[in-house]
Order: C-alpha cells, then structure tokens, then sequence
C-alpha cells in the first residue's frame, strides 16, 4: 500500500474496492480514505462502472462483519461532475444504494447542484422524494446550487429530510412559496445559513431557531427578517449577517437593530462583517447604551471599516460587557487603540481578541501585559498561567515539614 499522504484517486479502483472489502487488507486500506464518502460521489470523474462498483462497497463490507458503512458521518454529492444524464442516474443510483444501509452515524448530506439538470424523470426523482425512510439520522443539509437551479429538487429534499432535520445551509438559491411549505414542516430546525440566497419577500425563520447566518454581496435590506426574528425567535442565540461594504443602504436599520437586540435576550454571538452601517452611533445604541450587549458573549465586526470607538464598555452597570470572551475587530481600520485597551481593561472573561493590522504592534496595545499572546494574523488568546509557589510559601512548608518531622521523633 502506498504511504501516506497520498491520492486515493491515484491507486487502481480495483485494488482499492479489493482491500477495503477484504478482511485481512482492511486495516492497513481504512486508513487511507480519509473521508471515504467524498471519495464515492464527490472530486473526481467515475464513470458509470465505477460508480456502481464504489457504491456497493459498504454493502460488501457489512456483509464481512467490518464497519466501514457505520463510520459514515458525511456523504458529499456533486452533480457538477456528471459529465451527462446517464452519469446522473448512476450517481443518483449509488447515493440511494448507500443510503439504504441507514449508516447510523450519518448526520450531514452535501448536495452540489449548481449545474444544469436533465429533465426530471423517475429516476432522477426517486433518491430526492425517499431519504425519508433512508435517511432518519440526517440533521444537517447542505445545498449548493445557482439561481437558475430547478426549485422541485430542492424543496422535495428539505420536506423528504424535515422530520429530522436540525441544520439547513443554502447557497445561491431563489426561494418560493414551496420552499416555505417545506421548511414549514421542519419543526426540529434549529440553524438557518443563507449564502447569496434570494427571495420574494423574507428569509426564513423558525419558531425554535436558535442561529441565523446570511450573507450576500449585494445591496439587500433584510429589515422584515430582523422583525419576524424578533418576534418569533426568542431564543436565538446567534445572528450573523455579512453583507458588502460598497451597499448603498443598510442592510438591517439602526431602529431595527435595537429591538432586535432588546428583544432577543438569549443572544450570544453577535456577526456583523463588512457593513458601513457598523460605527460608534451602533455601537452606542445597540451594545453599550442599555443592557442588550451585556449578554453577549461574543462580538464579531470584522471589516466594519466606519467603527472608531469613541465610545467605550464600562467596567460595571449598564454599557458593560461582563460575559464577553471575544471580540474580533480584523478589518476595522479605523478603531482606535484607546477602545481595544478600555475592552481588555473592563472584561474580566475576555480570552480572546482579533485586532487590525494598524493596531497588531505590541507596543501600542499592550496586550501581553495583560497576559495574552499573539498567535497569528492579529488574534490574540489569554494564556493561562500555571500557579507558582513563591519563595515566602515555600520557605513556610519547609520549615513546617521540619516541625513535623522533629515533632514525630519526640514521640517516638
């Protein structure tokens, strides 16, 4: 076998179906593939044979008594290589005989449609309208596709997988009414990432949700889905919204913001990158004015170029960030040093700290007089300090050791 690292595409398909469904050959073959189910669908041409073969390879190795077809936690599958219909039905075929083993340790399904598709046929149709009964354990879906990808496919996947389903991470979509009526019987869902994603009037929110991430590049105001999350997810924990920093108009308005903050009191993380709209009237009204930022536990503004820091946390009361343990500031070319230091100062969790590049010299912040230290590209973690006994301490056990001792040799 050869030596790793190494490119499992390089060894005979042949050989390497052989050892993996061979006994005596397995340990020395499992090793090598890493993750096992990208090598089945996803990175390199098979062609249809291939295929086929590569996808009953967990069969035959269940029916050996080894466990490869359990150790499966991800299937990532790329129709982008399929080079024509007929490398479609056998991909589509091999994902279904995969799935019918119901690996148990299966939680992520990767699906790569940003391609042209045939026209639907029942082959086609087949694995996207079963991973119901296939596909139990899968809670997170992945789907990347473009914005003329056939809507049918995606929204019959999302309600196939929606009892179970817990993760749902969309790129370069068009969502419509059907795609709400599936994730309307999501009623496990509990993240939503929404990636250059577009819609006909909001973005989608559930009940039960406790992370929203959406990012786009262009000018796109997101003000219905920052009042629909705060009416209906109370319990959101994480809100990230990356937007482009040429945008002419907010993506989300100050007005907004601050109810949202108000009214979501289980918030934790915070992810605001790229956004113009990011300065120290922000920074006043929606995390330092009242008691909103007090609860976060995390601060991301990366590249929030319009952010000074004029306005500065307090050590206690309101305007204080006592749950703070990092604060990312990368990209934020105009925040001043004195606001990093009064941070470091004033946050007694803080463990970590992503500064500028203006700000990253020692000298001006001061950082590892504080105790932390510089790990790459500006971030800096505190470093834990192993307590030490000083010279007074150790001078007193000794001494009360040797009291001791003489004391044991009295009574003796």
């Amino acid at each position: 076998m050869p030596s790793k690292p190494f490119n499992p595409h390089s060894l005979p398909l042949d050989l390497f179906v052989s050892a993996l469904a061979c006994t005596s050959w397995y340990k020395e073959a499992r090793p090598l593939l890493g993750e096992c189910t990208d090598l089945l669908f996803h990175g390199f041409r098979h062609s249809i044979q291939e295929t086929r073969c590569i996808a009953e390879l967990p069969t035959e190795s269940r029916h050996s008594g080894l466990d490869y077809p359990d150790q499966m936690e991800r299937i990532v599958v790329d129709f982008t290589r399929c080079a024509n219909e007929g490398n479609y039905v056998a991909t589509l075929a091999a994902l279904e005989t995969v799935l019918s083993l119901c690996p148990a340790k299966l939680t992520n399904l990767l699906v790569n449609i940003s391609c042209p598709i045939p026209t639907p046929s029942p082959v086609l149709y087949r694995p996207f309208t079963r991973p119901q009964p296939l596909c139990s354990s899968v809670k997170c879906l992945e789907l990347f596709g473009t914005e003329d990808t056939g809507k049918n496919h995606m929204n019959d996947l999302i309600s196939a997988l929606s009892p179970h389903l817990e993760t749902l991470k969309l790129t370069k979509f068009t969502l419509n009414s059907g795609t709400y009526h599936a994730l309307g019987k999501c009623t496990s869902l509990r993240e939503i990432e929404l990636n250059n994603v577009g819609d006909e009037e909001r973005l989608p929110t559930e009940p039960e949700q406790r992370h929203f991430a959406y990012s786009c590049n262009r000018q796109r105001n997101i003000d219905a889905t920052a009042s629909v999350l705060t009416v209906l997810c109370p319990q959101l924990e994480s809100f990230t919204l990356v937007t482009s920093a040429d945008s002419l108009s907010p993506a989300v308005t100050l007005y907004n913001m601050i109810a949202f903050l108000k009214r979501c009191s289980g918030l934790k993380r915070l992810r605001i990158v790229g956004n113009k709209d990011v300065n120290d009237w922000f920074m006043f009204w929606c995390l330092l004015r009242g008691v909103d930022g007090r609860r976060l536990e995390h601060i991301d503004l990366e590249g929030c170029t319009n952010l000074v820091g004029s306005v500065v946390p307090k050590r206690k009361g309101k305007g204080s960030w006592p749950r703070l343990r990092s604060l990312s500031l990368q990209g934020c070319d105009g925040v001043s040093a004195w606001f990093v230091k009064r941070a470091v100062r004033v946050c007694p969790k803080l463990e970590e700290v992503v500064l500028p590049r203006h700000l990253n010299g020692e000298g001006e912040i001061g950082l590892a007089k504080r105790g932390f230290g510089c790990e790459q590209n500006g971030r800096w973690r505190r470093v834990k300090v192993k307590p030490t006994l000083k010279k007074d301490s150790v001078r007193a056990i000794a001494s009360w050791m040797l009291k001791l001792k003489n004391v044991s040799s009295n009574e003796r």
